[in-house]
């Protein structure tokens, strides 16, 4: 999990499944660069719909928030884009997730 975890669980939150993200990681840098721009730069981009530029100006990040706080109860780790851990053959795909979510494996000896 990369420092900017909370940022790429906001944005697979703004855009839904299935978003079309290479373009727009690429354009601005990142999940965070991404959070950080202003409304007039998301439009001016071209790369978001006039929707999707409306879900990315809310700047909440309390459902990422309780996002990562289910998984660390549930013990699933979260894997985001710029982890070290996430698949490069994921990775090189046309359009990867932004993050993926992982079970923690308990292993029980007897």
């Amino acid at each position: 999990m990369s420092n900017n975890v909370l940022y790429w669980l906001w944005l697979q939150n703004a855009l839904g499944a299935g978003a079309e993200l290479r373009e727009a990681t690429e354009y601005f840098g990142g999940a965070k660069d991404i959070y950080d721009a202003d409304e007039y730069s998301l439009k001016f981009s071209g790369i978001f719909t006039p929707a999707q530029v409306t879900a990315l100006s809310s700047k909440s990040l309390s459902k990422a928030e309780d996002t990562l706080s289910l998984c660390k109860l549930h013990g699933w780790q979260i894997i985001d884009f710029e982890d070290g851990a996430y698949p490069q053959r994921l990775r090189d795909i046309e359009n990867p997730p932004a993050v993926l979510r992982m079970l923690t494996a308990i292993f029980i000896s007897r």
